[in-house]
This record gives structure tokens, sequence and C-alpha cells, in this order.
């Protein structure tokens, strides 16, 4: 008896792609959607410069600071020995996770000019890397602002449309905003 409901359970788990018969009737949805790969796409060009930057600083730091870490008991976790812990510390420092303290590691390793280093991947990393996403993020949802208001335009000089499951272009915009 329970082998037969546990069947019967997994035939309910198809329930879940009833919402894709509601992305096909929502068109504010459908937009939404759009623009969410729309992102998606612009971003793949995002990563790879992300990951050029990661790997030339990577590559700088283990070339300056790689085998200094050695004299400090026990061995931080973030450090220039070995190239995957680069580019982690790397990634730790453009996204401000405890970078002082990786700094002051480094600091107490080698000498104070490190702090170059770590001031040219913050200022790199986090103003001009980093603010770039924002600005393809932004970008892409002002776009969609603007379609819902000539979509609401197009809706007040032809009229409504009723069709099936399709709220009217006011609605549209106004839930939007």
């Amino acid at each position: 008896a329970g082998e037969a409901s546990s069947n019967f359970t997994v035939l309910r788990a198809f329930r879940v792609f009833r919402i894709l018969k509601l992305i096909r009737s929502w068109k504010s949805l459908q937009a939404t959607l759009k623009t969410l790969w729309k992102t998606l796409v612009d971003l793949s060009s995002f990563l790879v410069i992300l990951c050029v930057f990661v790997l030339i600083f990577a590559l700088v730091g283990m070339q300056l600071f790689g085998g200094n870490y050695c004299e400090i008991d026990p061995k931080p976790r973030t450090h220039f020995d070995t190239f995957n812990q680069a580019l982690v510390t790397v990634m730790q420092v453009i996204t401000h996770e405890d970078w002082p303290l990786v700094a002051f590691d480094t600091m107490y390793t080698t000498s104070r000019y490190a702090l170059i280093y770590f001031i040219i991947v913050l200022v790199l990393g986090d103003f001009i890397v980093v603010n770039s996403l924002i600005a393809i993020l932004l970008s892409n949802f002002d776009n969609r602002k603007e379609l819902l208001d000539e979509e609401l335009t197009k809706g007040r000089s032809y009229g409504t449309s009723k069709s099936k499951g399709e709220m009217p272009k006011t609605e549209a915009v106004a839930r939007a905003k």
C-alpha cells in the first residue's frame, strides 16, 4: 500500500510544471524572463573579463608574495603560495571579505609596500569590474521599464486587450512599478 501511494506522490510533483502554463499566458512575466535571459547573455562577457582580471592578479600575487607565508604559524588559509589559493585570495580581496587580514599577513611576511598591490586590486576590482556588473544589470532592467511604458502608451491608443489570462496594460505597468 505504501509503494502505490509513493508513485502518486511522484506524479504530484509534476504539478510544478503548471507554472509553464502560467508563463505562456502572463505577458509581463514573459517580459521579465526575457530581460533575465538577456542579462545572463550580457553577463557572459563580464565573466570573461572578471576571470582574466582574477587570473592576472593571482599570477602577479604569486610572483610577488608566493612562498613567503611559511613564517606565519599556523599558515593562513588565504595566501599566494599555490595557484588555487591565489585565485581564492584575489576573489576575497575583490569582494572585501576580510581583506585587511590578508593584506596585513602579506605585509608581515614581505614588506609594507605590499599594501600597494592590495590597493590596486581593490580599486580596479571593486570600482571598475564589480561596478560594471551593476551597470549591466541596471541597464537591462531599465530597458524593461521603457518597454513596459511603450506597451502602456500602445494600450491607451489602441484600447486594452482582453485575451485569456492577460492583464490590462495599465495593471501590468502599475504592478511593475
